[in-house]
């Protein structure tokens, strides 16, 4: 497996995810545009763009976060992999040691 090389000709994304039909995900997203769909038809035409304009910072705002979160988590991820390279002294000889 060779990540680095994947991630150079663009095969690796992890932005790209697909939801599963049988998700829970997915019945709240369904179940969320319905009653968005219900609460637009009852506003007038400049409340409707109000909500538009809201919903566009609301999902930037969400960008945001799931950016911050994926940096923060391969960061995490990174430091984990390097913490088992580096040599730990805890309380006890290992058996080797012994």
């Amino acid at each position: 497996m060779y990540v680095l090389k994947d991630l150079w000709y663009g095969n690796v994304s992890p932005i790209e995810r697909y939801v599963r039909s049988d998700s829970e995900y997915r019945a709240l997203l369904i179940k969320s545009g319905d009653v968005i769909d219900e609460f637009v038809c009852g506003l007038p035409t400049d409340k409707v763009e109000k909500w538009e304009k809201v919903r566009e910072l609301l999902q930037k705002m969400s960008m945001l976060e799931e950016e911050d979160a994926f940096v923060c988590g391969f960061r995490l991820g990174a430091k984990m992999i390097m913490d088992v390279f580096e040599e730990y002294k805890g309380q006890f000889n290992r058996f080797s040691e012994v």
